[in-house]
């Protein structure tokens, strides 16, 4: 009897990253389990200086990146907090708090400035799992500076940079499956957001491999897996 490989995808023809500055792409979220939860909520985690935050992950679903993910911690608004804020983590906590309603817009088909009562409505989460598993574009940025992972290399990571919304021109492209790639840096030392490249819809939405071990990621998408994360505070 012999063994049929028909069904199995291709393979993907994606590139390694990090995506240029600037570029726009459509990514899955994904909330992760932190290291330290608060208290019974599993999905809140509780970083050293006492700082209440989500632990997130956005996963690029089509296009020329399809697979590389990008990790940051959402730190919850001001009011959800219950330790005292210096200035800086109070802008976290703004910054963060922005791009949670961007998402909420972006997943509800809200317009920004649309303070009607049923956009109201969808701006109200029940539940963090709300968020989990939804599919909205994001512009990305670079981070500031690289990171040095265990196995003594250097990778310059992506950031979100802002959460593309219905009012953005290129927002129903982009969650067709298009992408935006500049010409943008792919090192913290680059300045600007770069040209725009392309704007195209993939024929075939490679599937990401989501059982490398640690830092196997590093190697194609220069993109360490993010050992430790909850231990680093704001």
């Amino acid at each position: 009897m012999g063994y049929d490989f028909n069904g199995e995808e291709d393979q993907s023809q994606r590139k390694p990253g990090p995506i240029p500055a600037g570029s726009s792409v459509l990514v899955k979220l994904t909330l992760r389990k932190p290291k330290f939860p608060y208290q019974d909520d599993h999905l809140i985690g509780w970083s050293q200086n006492g700082m209440l935050f989500l632990d997130a992950e956005f996963e690029v679903h089509t296009g020329s990146y399809t697979g590389l993910k990008i990790w940051e911690r959402l730190a919850l608004p001001q009011g959800m907090q219950h330790a005292g804020l210096s200035d800086g983590q109070r802008k976290a906590c703004n910054i963060s708090g922005s791009k949670i309603k961007g998402i909420l817009n972006a997943i509800g088909g809200i317009h920004p400035k649309d303070d009607s009562p049923q956009a109201k409505r969808k701006r109200i989460l029940n539940t963090w799992f709300d968020l989990d598993g939804k599919m909205f574009p994001v512009v990305v940025g670079i981070a500031s500076e690289p990171t040095e992972s265990a196995n003594g290399k250097t990778y310059w990571n992506n950031t979100i940079s802002r959460i593309v919304t219905p009012d953005n021109p290129a927002f129903k492209s982009l969650m067709d499956g298009g992408e935006d790639i500049t010409d943008g840096p792919i090192t913290g030392k680059g300045s600007g957001n770069g040209r725009s490249q392309s704007r195209t819809a993939p024929q075939h939405a490679a599937s990401p491999s989501d059982d490398a071990p640690p830092f196997s990621y590093g190697d194609d998408y220069g993109q360490p897996y993010p050992s430790g994360v909850d231990d680093v505070p704001f």
